[in-house]
């Protein structure tokens, strides 16, 4: 029983997994739609 149970947890947490990197891919498609830059700046400060 306790197996099954690792087993459901980790099904669970791979559903999870996939619909969070679904709903990020989703943003990021929305934010280019919209003319939104994404991640992190490419200039560098010369501190």
């Amino acid at each position: 029983m306790a197996q099954l149970a690792v087993v459901l947890l980790a099904l669970f947490g791979q559903m999870e997994r996939t619909y969070t990197l679904e709903r990020a891919a989703h943003a990021r498609a929305v934010a280019t739609a919209k003319g939104r830059r994404i991640g992190r700046s490419s200039v560098v400060d010369p501190d």
